[in-house]
């Protein structure tokens, strides 16, 4: 019995991703799951264990690059109602894993708790972010996490305490469980002051980032004390091309794919840039997506 048959309620076959991710390029999974619940979740983890199937997370898609060729495993996505709920106490925030990052920060602004707005502008869900330590100049999010709780890959469900996870800079320890919720601990601020520091850094954020309108991707990541973009520049890649690909002109850390562009085009326009900045300054940028 194939997966789609055990599953039958939330699995579906050959279901193509291209749509699911910022970049809008990329094949099919040969499965795409969507667990209502948690019994859910653990019962299919458990026979893509059992069938020595690969599975990843397909949060909100901001971080993911999905070959043209597809990805050979089960995209999860934990978007039903279980896994996006928000529940607010005095100062202390519990958000699912497919809330979205914006309803998040949104939420505890209005229930006048600050920290996450440095959050701003990052698209993204939070679980994706908590394992990507989301972030930027102002801080990032692993600095307010209190707890997360997670599925195992042996299939249990496990509370780790902040002390017990490792956060780096756009890094964590979090790379092989399945995060399910995620506990903040916030400040309390006045929510008056608190729109007025969202706004001014969201109206700073859109001054440079790629129109709403492109499809585009946050590829590189700012190496430790320098400027990803400063070094793309001073390696003369601003506005490069590959095919349907090329370097945003407003801010060159991001990647824009045409409506002509496939994935082999984005990852070729990538690797271009890794290799000539290495050649040019010594530096060799890290992702700041995973390439399915």
């Amino acid at each position: 019995m194939s997966l789609a048959e055990k599953f039958r309620d939330i699995v579906t076959s050959n279901a193509p991703l291209a749509s699911c991710t910022c970049f809008k390029v990329g094949g099919a999974a040969d499965y795409l799951a969507q667990p209502r619940n948690q019994k859910e979740l653990i019962d299919l983890v458990s026979a893509c264990r059992a069938e020595k199937r690969p599975y990843r997370v397909l949060g909100g898609g901001s971080n993911s690059l999905i070959r043209d060729d597809g990805f050979a495993g089960v995209a999860i996505q934990l978007s039903s109602p279980e896994f996006s709920a928000i529940l607010i106490e005095d100062n202390r925030v519990s958000a699912g894993a497919g809330v979205s990052l914006a309803e998040l920060i949104s939420s505890s602004c209005k229930a006048g708790l600050s920290g996450l707005e440095v959050l701003v502008g990052i698209p993204g869900s939070v679980g994706g972010a908590v394992c990507k330590n989301a972030g930027g100049r102002a801080g990032d999010i692993g600095q307010f996490v209190d707890s997360i709780e997670v599925l195992t890959p042996e299939g249990s469900i496990e509370t780790r305490k902040r002390s017990h996870i490792r956060f780096g800079y756009r890094t964590s320890d979090l790379d092989d469980v399945v995060v399910l919720s995620v506990n903040f601990v916030l400040v309390p601020d006045d929510p008056t002051n608190l729109v007025r520091r969202i706004k001014k850094i969201w109206i700073e954020k859109q001054s440079h980032q790629p129109f709403s309108f492109q499809n585009a991707g946050y590829a590189f990541r700012d190496p430790r004390g320098l400027s990803a973009a400063d070094l793309i520049d001073k390696s003369g890649l601003r506005g490069t091309k590959v095919g349907g690909a090329e370097l945003s002109d407003r801010d060159p850390r991001f990647v824009i794919a045409s409506p002509e562009a496939n994935s082999r085009d984005v990852e070729q326009l990538i690797n271009l840039v890794v290799t000539r900045v290495e050649e040019q300054t010594g530096v060799l940028l890290e992702l700041q997506i995973d390439i399915w």
